[in-house]
């Protein structure tokens, strides 16, 4: 062990504190330093070396899965690296009870094992002990991660705990040519600047990790929606254009359960080109049993499960309307008057299953926001010429009536068209884009059909509002369907028998029209995402593959236990101190170290951790004693202490000889000086 006596211990207790495991902290640390006297050590060869690191490896797959599996959805992600002391505790066990006191960096790699790589870096070997020093400092640190009791436990005493064993480990390698006054002062001005650093990266970290989660969630998922607003492109010349990206995936039921439209968000009133929503602000939702959260009292004849994401855990629900029920959904969900279903502190991925039918919605009754006086006044004089050229006015027609001509109206002169020119904008600003679309152009995307399609119902006296989601138009494998960015529509609800109902006008041809802007390379991102989804899937708890998985390492782990354990070529080493050691590493009993004696009597010894090439050139320079014989003699003793072939037996005479020489000569210099 080459770290100082305790300085494993204090570690591995500072880590126990940390992160709650105190009592199991102890009883590590006490083992661990145990070893300082217990006299009896384990002959570990390399491939018991190896078989231990592969052991780790798989504690470590083991520990992730299951943590995985059996977290809670509210666990901190930081939590895994507080169990890094535990999975590679076999390691420093190997190492402090082994004869051993440095590990092949083969060992740390499975490729280099796999090509048997014979250079010198692969052949050379480091010491475990500080590498797990630092493991435990890295879980202790993680801790900082939970909620505000631990976070300012960790604020007030990690950061002193992390500068007395670091400052320990530090003094026990300190430079002799620095004084300890000196050394002192260093350290303490670095570890007051870095308390006062670490105090400004609170705020830097919280800020990182919001704006990472969020690019994550950008790259994986779907537009972020404002429910309070929806600036259309209304008016916007040049393409409207959206990605193929995938962004939820639906398994109906069965084929009658699939929806023609998932809506995100409802609004009421239309104002410069933008739809603003309602500021009712929204009531919690009393959850049922399993996840389940009721939104309306009925039957509901179909269902289907979603699955889609969600940015830092919070988001709008796309559902179908008449959604009556949500389950299989862990989270804080929330109901506006407009319908419109919120969660909060759920997991990055939900899938969840909504039971929907005809009928009864969870939207509030129609009101005045609902009704002709809500037309903007800048298009009021254009609808009511509308109503009265579709003679929508007549007290006669039903409904029912109202909304087949409107229907017609649209369906017949009107076109879809995700490129607006020059025509759709009058310069001169007397007209609204609106009002030319209507009048003159007849041709626009979604926006353009639902808003003349909500102003003019509301004009012949039927409740409307603007409905903005998805249209489910492509299916998937099997009995499922994915919604893919571009298919981001909307769509008016009118108030008919009762209750809300969709009515979309958009030219059915869009669906054809927007496939075609699909990209080549489409199919290799479909794929990706695909990849993505079943990843998350698991990385959530959607699966049961961590399940088998876990079960699946346990053999693994057993096997390499055994081989561990059983291994017939081991033997035990009684350890009396030095005088033995030559029993255990070859060229321990070298009379270089007699040599290495008489230079740290005279104040020239080698400092610690000190290479002896290194020490070598610093002391040419400075004494007359470091001449070509002591070359020689060094590098005898570098073959026969650490080539695996050693020396001849004329080289190992030699070698004794030559040391007698130098010190017979270098005493004699000594005296006439």
């Amino acid at each position: 062990m080459k770290t100082p006596p305790l300085l494993l211990a204090a570690v591995l207790i500072f880590w126990g504190w940390q992160a709650d495991f105190l009592l199991w902290s102890i009883l590590m640390a006490t083992i661990v330093e145990s070893s300082r006297v217990i006299k009896v050590r384990l002959n570990f060869p390399d491939t018991d070396l190896n078989r231990i690191w592969d052991l780790c490896g798989l504690l470590f797959a083991g520990a992730f899965v299951f943590l995985k599996s059996s977290a809670d959805i509210h666990l901190p992600a930081f939590v895994f690296p507080q169990w890094f002391p535990f999975i590679f505790y076999p390691m420093i066990l190997a190492q402090v009870f082994g004869t051993n006191d440095s590990v092949s960096m083969k060992t740390y790699s499975w490729l280099l094992r796999w090509r048997n790589a014979q250079s010198e870096w692969a052949n050379h070997r480091i010491n475990f002990s500080y590498i797990y020093f630092a493991v435990c400092v890295f879980g202790a640190s993680t801790t900082n991660r939970f909620g505000a009791n631990v976070m300012e436990k960790s604020f007030n005493w990690y950061y002193p705990g992390l500068a007395i064993v670091v400052a320990w480990a530090l003094l026990a390698n300190r430079p002799r040519r620095v004084s300890f006054p000196a050394w002192t002062c260093i350290l303490a001005l670095i570890v007051g600047g870095g308390f006062v650093a670490q105090l400004s990266l609170h705020g830097a970290q919280s800020k990182i990790e919001t704006t990472v989660g969020s690019w994550i969630i950008r790259f994986l998922g779907k537009r972020q929606l404002d429910a309070n607003e929806s600036r259309t492109a209304i008016g916007r010349i040049g393409r409207l254009k959206l990605s193929g990206r995938i962004v939820l995936r639906g398994e109906p039921v069965d084929k009658k359960s699939t929806p023609d439209l998932l809506r995100e968000a409802t609004y009421v009133t239309y104002k410069n080109e933008i739809w603003f929503g309602s500021r009712a602000a929204y009531s919690l939702l009393t959850a049922g049993k399993d996840d389940s959260w009721p939104l309306v009292r009925k039957t509901a004849g179909y269902g289907v499960t979603l699955h889609t994401y969600l940015n830092n855990g919070t988001g709008i629900l796309p559902l179908p309307v008449g959604t009556s029920e949500i389950t299989n959904l862990p989270a804080v969900v929330e109901i506006n008057s407009l319908g419109n279903v919120k969660v909060k502190d759920a997991p990055g991925m939900v899938s969840y299953f909504a039971h929907f039918g005809p009928g009864e919605t969870a939207d509030s009754p129609p009101g005045p926001a609902d009704a002709e006086e809500n037309i903007p006044e800048k298009e009021k004089e254009t609808f009511e010429k509308l109503v009265h050229l579709l003679q929508l006015d007549s007290p006669e027609k039903s409904p029912n009536e109202k909304l087949k001509i409107i229907g017609r109206f649209f369906g017949n002169d009107f076109s879809y068209s995700t490129y607006i020119s020059e025509q759709n904008v009058d310069r001169s600003g007397v007209k609204t884009p609106l009002t030319l679309f209507l009048e003159k152009t007849h041709s626009g995307h979604c926006e353009y059909f639902a808003t003349a399609t909500v102003l003019l119902a509301r004009a012949a006296k039927i409740p409307a509002r603007y409905a903005v989601g998805y249209s489910v138009q492509e299916p998937g494998h099997g009995n499922t369907f994915i919604v893919r960015e571009r298919h981001a529509h909307a769509w008016a609800l009118v108030w008919n028998h009762g209750t809300w109902e969709s009515f979309d006008t958009t030219p059915a041809s869009w669906n054809k029209i927007e496939e075609s802007n699909a990209s080549f390379f489409e199919m290799f991102s479909d794929a990706w995402a695909r990849f993505l989804f079943e990843f998350s899937k698991w990385r959530y708890g959607k699966t049961s593959y961590q399940n088998y998985l876990v079960w699946a390492l346990v053999p693994l782990i057993l096997i390499l236990v055994w081989r561990i354990v059983f291994n017939k070529e081991r033997k035990r080493i009684q350890n009396h101190g030095p005088e033995s050691a030559g029993t255990i590493w070859p060229g321990l009993d070298s009379e270089f170290y007699l040599v290495e004696q008489r230079l740290t009597a005279m104040g020239l010894g080698r400092a610690p951790e000190e290479a002896l090439l290194n020490w070598r050139k610093r002391l040419q320079d400075s004494t007359p004693f470091v001449d070509s014989q002591l070359e020689r003699i060094l590098i005898l003793h570098c073959r026969y202490r650490f080539d695996p072939k050693g020396i001849s037996t004329t080289e190992r005479k030699g070698l004794s000889e030559q040391v007698d020489e130098w010190l017979t000569k270098t005493k004699a210099g000594s005296s006439k000086e």
